[in-house]
């Protein structure tokens, strides 16, 4: 994984020497709330297409999924190219600092 790190962050340190700002976010949720979305997703038949069986194997895993986005975001997160995580329990309110984290860099580049 390391050679992999190492090359994400090479690819953007080209982009950005290029002139690309590189905006990168991560949108956390939590278990809970994780589970109340399949849920809505098991209830709702215009939701239905969200979910996958395989979705249930996966929440197994939850802990380790949570130390491999650790481990890639500490890795990739760098000074020209930072990770935004950003609170997503709440979709609007995730929305809306997503939009104003783009904003501000954008402005910042002016």
């Amino acid at each position: 994984w390391k050679d992999r790190y190492d090359d994400i962050n090479a690819f953007e340190r080209h982009l950005v020497r290029n002139g690309t700002i590189v905006l990168k976010f991560f949108l956390h949720v939590s278990r809970e709330v994780q589970k109340e979305r399949f849920m809505e997703r098991l209830d709702r038949p215009d939701k239905n297409w969200k979910f996958s069986l395989g979705d249930l194997k996966e929440r197994g895993y939850w802990d380790m999924y949570q130390d491999a986005y650790e481990d890639a975001l500490e890795a990739t997160s760098t000074d020209i190219a930072p990770w935004h995580v950003i609170a997503s329990n709440d979709k609007p309110w995730a929305r809306v600092e997503t939009l104003k984290r783009l904003v501000e860099t954008i402005e910042s580049a002016l």
